[in-house]
């Protein structure tokens, strides 16, 4: 009898599975199986083996093992990871050494030489397939990377130039030099600075320029003064502090504080007996932000006759709203996917056994060699092409859009109140002159006032 019905559950369960499509269901094998398990355990007799289950067996099967990856790649940045600036890089570096299947790890130094120098020296220790180091200190990784050299572990400089070492492969960077030139470009047209010639008019200017010790510093204030220096010659252009050399111009390590402070030295020093001002070129987006509040804290305001033309580079959303607004001239996009990107093709270009391409094979030297560079471009953006970062997806609309200018709600115009007309109260009638006849006259009756 038991045997009977448990027949008759496995029949139950075996016309169950058919309904479920094409292949046995897991749960009907299951109540099958148990079935006739349960049935075997009263007769004594040994259930059979439980069946796999094929699905999941024949996918299995289909797994194609892992590939191995290829090799490690370190990258160094001199930051903290809170820093915005390096976000579109290290997501585009991560993701493109990964695609082509290399394990990344990044760190980052906050400033620090020498946590670099350790971080880069855990990185040796793992012989790692390359190194793509932004340095914290240009001067600071000789003695480390020469390990790497020796361990023919290959270095590629990135935004930074690495100095004093022979271990640097390539470097990646923008073409400051270039930027620098079309910043001084932008100021003669702005400014009108060929008519202001034509006139024997002059202009003031002060600069406040990148870290003395960073050679694409350096390139940008050269590119700049190649195109401004013949305006300094015949007198168009006029520092009034006379600070116009790269060294008295420099802003130690970009201290944004720092540029604030010679900033304000200058204005204080030499521009309180009636000199205004006219152009401030800076090398940061930074130094041109922080200048807004050192000229307001002088009652030098945007929009009035004393503020100066301001000139940044960078492309930070806040500064690009005050270029919207007017209040900064124009500041320097430098698309920093696109330098993540060139330099992710240099390094799995030189890792698969090519040879990257270059741009520049003269000018960047680092003290022991000529550095072969791939150099990236800049853009001029100014109050009417600043969309342009919307449409190319770098920030999104309400990142920089500037503020709505909040207008002062207009004082409502007294309505004056009508004055009543004023109510004539009639006169009464004369007395008519008494006559010599006896007969008395009548008085005339007064008329009662309006209500």
């Amino acid at each position: 009898m038991k045997k009977r019905t448990a027949m008759l559950l496995l029949g139950a369960a075996l016309s169950l599975s058919l309904f479920a499509g094409c292949g046995k269901s897991k749960e009907a094998t299951e109540a099958a199986n148990e079935s006739e398990a349960t049935e075997k355990e009263g007769t004594g007799e040994t259930p059979p083996i439980e069946l796999k289950n094929t699905e999941e067996e024949e996918e299995k099967e289909k797994e194609e093992p892992e590939e191995e990856p290829k090799g490690k790649v370190g990258i160094l940045l001199p930051s903290d990871e809170t820093d915005e600036k390096w976000t579109a890089d290290t997501e585009i570096l991560e993701g493109e050494l990964n695609g082509d299947g290399y394990d990344v790890e990044i760190c980052y130094a906050g400033g620090d030489t020498s946590l670099q120098v350790s971080q880069i020296q855990e990185f040796l220790a793992e012989e790692v397939s390359a190194l793509i180091v932004a340095p914290s200190d240009p001067y600071g990784l000789e003695d480390v990377l020469s390990e790497a050299k020796e361990k023919t572990i290959p270095v590629f400089a990135y935004d930074t130039l690495i100095m004093n070492t022979d271990a640097v492969k390539y470097y990646v960077t923008f073409d400051l030099r270039k930027i620098g030139q079309m910043i001084g470009e932008n100021i003669v047209k702005a400014k009108e600075l060929d008519e202001a010639r034509e006139n024997h008019e002059s202009y003031n200017i002060e600069f406040l320029m990148g870290s003395p010790d960073e050679s694409h510093a350096l390139f940008l204030y050269n590119g700049i003064m190649e195109v401004l220096q013949s305006y300094f010659d015949d007198g168009t252009l006029v520092s009034q502090s006379q600070k116009t050399s790269f060294e008295d111009t420099a802003v130690m390590r970009w201290s944004a504080g720092t540029a604030e402070t010679k900033l304000g030295e200058i204005l204080d020093g030499f521009y309180q007996n009636g000199e205004k001002l006219d152009i401030l070129c800076t090398a940061s987006d930074e130094f041109a932000y922080g200048a807004l509040g050192v000229l307001e804290g002088r009652e030098i305001l945007p929009g009035s006759e004393e503020m100066p033309y301001i000139t940044g580079l960078g492309s930070q959303a806040e500064v690009i709203k005050k270029v919207a607004s007017e209040e900064i001239g124009f500041t320097v996009f430098l698309d920093r996917r696109t330098l993540a990107e060139d330099c992710s093709k240099m390094v799995l270009t030189y890792l698969g056994g090519e040879k990257p391409e270059v741009t520049d094979y003269e000018q960047y030297d680092n003290g022991r060699k000529i550095i072969g560079t791939y150099t990236c471009k800049g853009e001029i953006i100014d109050k009417d092409n600043y969309e342009m970062l919307i449409d190319n997806g770098y920030y999104e609309e309400d990142e920089i859009q500037p503020e709505p200018t909040e207008e002062p709600e207009p004082t409502a115009t007294p309505v004056p109140s009508e004055t009543p007309e004023p109510t004539v109260t009639p006169k009464q009638a004369e007395e008519p002159e008494v006559t010599e006849t006896l007969e008395p006259t009548k008085k005339p009756t007064l008329l009662k006032k309006a209500k």
